[in-house]
């Protein structure tokens, strides 16, 4: 991808959608996309250098549409002293079909989280991953219980978080579609 809003415009085809994964061993669960995981995915809180990106003074969700909707500037956010710090997921984000698709990627499950940096990501459970040019493309999902939802999405250049893990294959990926909420709608047009 080119630029933040492109990647906006991608992440829209997989919202609204349910994708019910089976594990060997008989484990299901399912996942779903809203319009708040976008800012975590591409790790928008990292330009701590725009204000309009910080999600404890504006939604997640309202940051996703100001994106898509111009209100944010995409050279704003590339002028950011912190942009190189998301650039890896940028310019693969168009990857993440790929960590849905049965036959490109692996899964960790009871991923041990202490191998992270990221002390927000608390909620990880299990992360999809492809091997990708010399590293691998990460989206880690997480679970507060209410279902499973995507925490963050990165290429890391090493094995780090893949190493001494307990990986599963993915025997089934149905990928549900849902009609768009009546309130969806009406904003839209």
């Amino acid at each position: 991808m080119k630029d933040i809003k492109e990647c906006a415009e991608f992440y829209k085809s997989f919202l609204n959608k349910d994708y019910i994964f089976t594990l060997e061993g008989d484990i299901k669960f399912k996942i779903f996309f809203v319009k708040g995981n976008f800012h975590h995915l591409l790790g928008l809180g990292k330009l701590k250098d725009i204000e309009e990106l910080n999600i404890e003074k504006n939604k997640a969700d309202k940051i996703y549409k100001d994106i898509l909707s111009g209100d944010i500037s995409i050279e704003k956010i590339e002028n950011s002293v912190f942009y190189y710090k998301i650039l890896n997921r940028v310019e693969n984000f168009q990857n993440i079909t790929d960590l849905l698709d049965i036959d490109k990627c692996k899964i960790i499950i009871d991923f041990d989280r202490n191998l992270l940096d990221d002390t927000n990501l608390i909620n990880t459970k299990y992360i999809l991953f492809k091997h990708k040019n010399d590293g691998y493309i990460h989206l880690t999902l997480g679970d507060k219980g209410k279902g499973i939802y995507p925490e963050t999405f990165f290429y890391e250049g090493s094995k780090r978080y893949i190493t001494e893990q307990v990986l599963l294959d993915i025997i089934d990926i149905e990928i549900v579609t849902h009609a768009k909420k009546k309130k969806e709608l009406i904003t839209s047009a």
